[in-house]
């Protein structure tokens, strides 16, 4: 796992997704993705634990505890959509940090170092053929977007020269090899509050461009305006179109009272019917 690489997670305790295949946790990946020139999320994947299947479809005879699963089912048709839709490709690289060892006497502190940054969960990656150029190699980070290069030599004593390569700028540092592991962790911190104050600026641009838009459209409509309730049933098995059409009418109708008290308060209600 990288320690650079920051996911935003969200906790939603009203998710449901194939709740008849899962139990306990379960998960979503959505993305911000373009689509008829607009911004919207879609989700990229999804999954969860599936213990019980385990247990239906374990053998009869089987013994000793049940193991845990976990899955996921990966979207590709979505990313591959939606990365052919982007004006630029970003550039995904295999790693965060790429370790150089400077001359064949390095290699073997190369590779402690390397070692204590996969312990700390930094991405990293080590160069094992020495010969290579310092200009091929800060080249070879460029294109693959790796973000840091340490150099290991035996002349810096107990320094390393960490190499930061962002946008167009790159600057250079030289550290004690003690201090690396906590180098790196103070920089996922720092991008991790860039992150965080850039969404909470694009946020709150959003809410003010809401807020305009409700503003000029409550001129022009009516106050009575009545929204829709979207019924989708979720059942155990698979039933016929047919079925599930009949059900979710006869869901809607019953809840066509407290739609009417809901309708004030949003246009658009949407009911996920689960079966037991």
């Amino acid at each position: 796992m990288s320690v650079l690489r920051v996911l935003k997670v969200v906790v939603n305790i009203g998710l449901v997704y194939k709740v008849q295949h899962h139990s306990g946790i379960i998960f979503q990946f959505v993305a911000h993705i373009t689509k008829r020139k607009r911004i919207v999320p879609d989700i990229l994947a999804a999954g969860g634990r599936y213990d019980h299947l385990i247990v239906e479809f374990r053998g009869p005879t089987a013994t000793g505890p049940v193991p845990s699963a976990v899955g996921a089912s990966i979207a590709l048709d979505k990313i591959c959509s939606a990365v052919a839709n982007m004006e630029e490709v970003p550039v995904v690289s295999s790693c965060d940090v790429l370790v150089v060892p400077v001359g064949h006497s390095s290699m073997s502190r190369a590779i402690k170092v390397i070692q204590k940054l996969w312990t700390a969960g930094v991405s990293s990656d080590i160069v094992y053929d020495v010969s290579q150029s310092q200009e091929s190699l800060l080249e070879h980070c460029r294109l693959a977007g790796i973000s840091f290069m340490v150099l290991v030599s035996d002349k810096e004593g107990n320094h390393l020269k960490v190499k930061s390569f962002e946008k167009d700028r790159q600057t250079e540092k030289r550290i004690l090899e003690s201090d690396l592991v906590d180098h790196f962790i103070q920089k996922s911190r720092t991008k991790l509050s860039e992150d965080r104050n850039r969404e909470i600026s694009e946020g709150v641009s959003l809410q003010n461009a809401k807020a305009s838009q409700l503003g000029n459209s409550s001129v022009s409509e009516s106050h009575g305006s009545s929204g829709t309730m979207n019924v989708n049933l979720i059942p155990p098995d698979k039933i016929s179109g047919s079925s599930r059409r009949r059900y979710e009418t006869q869901i809607q109708t019953r809840l066509q009272n407290l739609g009417s008290h809901l309708q004030n308060k949003s246009n658009d209600i949407e009911v996920l019917a689960v079966s037991p």
